[in-house]
């Protein structure tokens, strides 16, 4: 039997990995004159494994109303996915203007502002509706792997058609509704596009792993978001693991 010291220290060792491994969920509102962020760590965070999703809104609301409104903190939380989430305010309509067009810049004033030491993982972005424009302005940044975009192609389709030929190890994840003309425009003819009919409540091995997927909505354009299924089941898709407890 090891001696007492050894035991303790033992014991010591298993009380701070646990620790880390289960860190509290922390979220932080950054105030900034180009409009709002909302930062969450999750419930079982772990940076060494973890990758980093943005969230961008759509036309018609804030991020501070879809924080609060839609539930978007259970929304990312319900994933279970261990990621450092972002939401970032975004253009309310064509008028407006994106608000933060470099991803180095956002991620910079997060690390700065919330005093965290954000994960070396993937860069994924995910956004609903008009968030499509802010993402576009994105797809230049060298580690951004993977976009989903929630029925929001509108516009950039040779810029994101660009962007997913760019390198095989990005990922373009793309639920229609009212856009299905203009989604299916911008797949057609790349390889390995796999389609679904609808959104499931789990997706399949084979649709976790596909390059380039494509799904057809059942649920209403703003349901993607307000129905609160959605969000969470997609983010299952970007292949980041699991959280500490599960």
């Amino acid at each position: 039997m090891p001696p007492r010291s050894l035991q303790i220290l033992a014991a010591g060792l298993l009380v701070a990995s646990t620790a880390a491994a289960e860190t509290r969920a922390i979220h932080t509102r950054i105030a900034t004159p180009a409009g709002a962020i909302h930062v969450l760590r999750p419930d079982g965070y772990r940076r060494a494994t973890a990758g980093t999703v943005l969230y961008v809104h759509g036309f018609n609301t804030t991020v501070d109303r879809t924080w609060k409104e839609d539930r978007l903190e259970d929304q990312l939380a319900a994933s279970r996915i261990n990621a450092l989430f972002i939401a970032v305010a975004a253009p309310r309509s064509l008028e407006d203007h994106v608000r933060f067009p470099d991803l180095g810049a956002v991620l910079r004033l997060v690390a700065r502002r919330a005093k965290l030491r954000l994960p070396a993982g993937p860069l994924i972005a995910l956004g609903h509706s008009g968030g499509y424009w802010t993402i576009a302005s994105w797809l230049d940044h060298d580690r951004l792997r993977q976009v989903i975009l929630l029925d929001g192609v509108y516009g950039f389709l040779a810029e994101y058609r660009a962007w997913i030929t760019g390198a095989p190890s990005r990922r373009l994840v793309l639920v229609a509704r009212g856009t299905r003309k203009l989604s299916r425009r911008l797949v057609r003819g790349l390889p390995g596009v796999l389609r679904r009919p609808r959104i499931p409540e789990r997706f399949s091995h084979r649709e976790r792993a596909a390059r380039i997927l494509y799904v057809d909505s059942q649920y209403s354009h703003s349901a993607l978001v307000t129905g609160r299924k959605v969000i969470p089941a997609v983010l299952k898709l970007t292949g980041l693991p699991g959280l500490a407890r599960d």
